[in-house]
């Protein structure tokens, strides 16, 4: 909207004085109002959104036309604006620059404004961004306007904060009825109140009182809680949703569990479950049943809840080690060693011996080995490799890569050429976390072999953590690579050396040819960097 506006509104006329309007070479010689307005309106247009305090102290111009053309690019500029950025801009406007200079605005006449503009939604807008205003009679008189409208009603609730007192009261007096507020203009005040909950001047009484009464006519008219209803709205507004609600109780218990069976988003996850479980009183048969919820923060959240209420362990616990999740793992680990002598490695090396073990199991035995076991182990764990099962081996590698990584780094290249991308991403995980070298002609020779684009990315990553001097000749000879993707990552790799270390003779030998043979197409400027590092080098 505000970007079609500029283009339309004045097209003429602000395109031709925008280019001839400069400031008098005379200072002593003051611009008109109007000249002022054309040149504040052309750097507003044109992104400098600190002119919108300029802009809006041109809504009390004598001069009708400016303050009809004021206050339509304030209005689209302002409607252009998410919450988070309104939410910003409360705090900014005020701050860009004193607007009390030549206006006392506390004598200004709103019905004036409104007569003006002619158009009730930008005034509305007028009135909002007054809220924001630094001069607190001229907020306090912008509340009074906009307390019959339902979509101001966030604007009204930051006022709850304002370091006047009067203007505090004011809008705690404007929001005494939410009962003609629909859905949407709610859920944009719920953006408000997260806010308010940090705030230092806020009456608490006022604060939990209107919190009460928001959180009664968002379950009013939410008879149902609704997948359909809530997913239009963005994750963190459906996150205030499910605070305020929550902080009320005003949400069942089967209402919350439909919630955790489909909200996707961690953190909505994380309150949800974390104001259930603190605010509700939870028998030991529902946390049981959140022990086997499918997402893994509900199952985590449940279990450090139930060992709070325990402060042992508990029949069952122990088959949680045969958890999917890492996490949970270490959990139940950190209960069953603080309470008993239960030796973990021993337990993942037993079931690994099994006959009939499910995949599954096989894989987190593996993983559990990683983290409880041995070095030696890895010798026992490297026969897993043969597995059919990708996720085995991917687990294997893993586990090897924990417990001796230098010792199987053959095996890493190995796998670095599988054909299953997940097989080949997990070696280069392992060859990357645990720094192991190869080489920059080993890593060359398997980029020009290989065909795959997928691993010449990793193998382009490969050679940029290899020594400058060993690296660099085969950075060059890649550097005009095809793929933009991996040629971009390739480039990477001619930064300056950090040391003259490995800038052997062989190598600098290598060096010149390839910048001296034109097949490479290299750039001089590249050229002439390279040859100054090969000197810096020889002396």
């Amino acid at each position: 909207m505000f970007d079609r506006w500029k283009k339309l509104i004045n097209k003429e006329g602000v395109k031709k004085q925008s280019s001839t309007i400069q400031a008098p070479r005379d200072e002593s010689l003051p611009l008109s109002e109007q000249q002022r307005f054309r040149y504040d309106l052309v750097r507003f247009l044109s992104g400098e959104n600190y002119f919108l305090s300029s802009m809006y102290t041109f809504i009390v111009s004598s001069d009708h036309a400016i303050v009809k053309e004021a206050s339509s690019a304030i209005a689209s500029y302002l409607e252009s604006l998410d919450i988070r950025s309104i939410l910003r801009l409360s705090d900014s406007f005020r701050q860009t620059t004193s607007m009390e200079w030549s206006i006392d605005w506390s004598r200004v006449y709103i019905p004036s404004i409104r007569r003006r503009v002619q158009d009730e939604e930008t005034f509305l807008w007028l009135m909002r961004l007054g809220t924001f205003h630094p001069n607190g009679f001229y907020r306090e008189k912008c509340i009074r306007e906009l307390r019959t409208d339902p979509s101001s009603c966030m604007y009204i609730l930051l006022r709850l904060n304002d370091w006047v007192e009067q203007v505090r009261d004011c809008a705690s007096k404007a929001l005494s009825d939410f009962s003609k507020k629909g859905l949407d203009d709610l859920m944009k005040c719920l953006f408000a109140m997260e806010k308010l909950r940090r705030c230092e001047r806020l009456n608490i009484f006022t604060y939990r009182d209107i919190k009460k009464k928001l959180a009664d006519r968002i379950r009013d008219l939410t008879p149902s809680i609704e997948r359909s209803q809530l997913i239009k709205y963005d994750d963190i507004t459906r996150r205030s949703f499910y605070r305020i609600l929550l902080e009320q109780k005003a949400l069942s218990k089967d209402e919350i569990r439909k919630l955790l069976s489909w909200e996707r988003n961690s953190q909505c996850q994380i309150l949800i479950i974390s104001m259930y479980l603190n605010l509700y009183e939870i028998s030991e048969e529902e946390l049981d049943g959140l022990l086997t919820h499918r997402s893994l923060i509900v199952r985590r959240k449940a279990l450090e809840k139930k060992y709070d209420l325990t402060g042992k362990p508990w029949d069952g616990l122990e088959d949680m080690l045969l958890s999917p999740s890492a996490s949970i793992r270490g959990d139940v680990r950190y209960i069953l060693g603080k309470h008993t002598d239960m030796d973990f490695r021993a337990y993942y090396l037993e079931h690994l011996k099994q006959p009939g073990l499910k995949v599954s199991v096989r894989r987190i035995c593996i993983l559990g080995l990683a983290e409880t076991g041995k070095p030696e182990d890895a010798d026992f764990l490297q026969e897993y490799l043969s597995e059919n099962s990708s996720s085995v081996i991917r687990s294997t590698l893993h586990a090897l890569g924990t417990l001796r990584a230098l010792d199987f780094q053959d095996v890493f290249w190995e796998y670095l050429s599988d054909e299953r991308s997940q097989i080949m991403v997990q070696a280069y995980r392992e060859i990357s976390s645990h720094s192991i070298r190869y080489g920059g002609k080993k890593i060359y020779d398997l980029f020009t072999k290989t065909s795959s684009e997928h691993l010449r990315k990793k193998l382009a990553y490969l050679l940029n953590s290899e020594n400058y001097w060993d690296r660099i000749p085969y950075v060059l000879m890649l550097y005009n690579f095809e793929n933009e993707e991996v040629r971009s990552i390739i480039r990477r790799g001619t930064i300056h050396p950090a040391s003259t270390f490995g800038a052997t003779k062989e190598r600098i030998d290598l060096i010149e040819s390839i910048l001296n043979d034109s097949k490479y197409d290299l750039p001089e400027g590249l050229k002439k960097s390279v040859r100054f590092d090969l000197r810096t080098s020889e002396t």
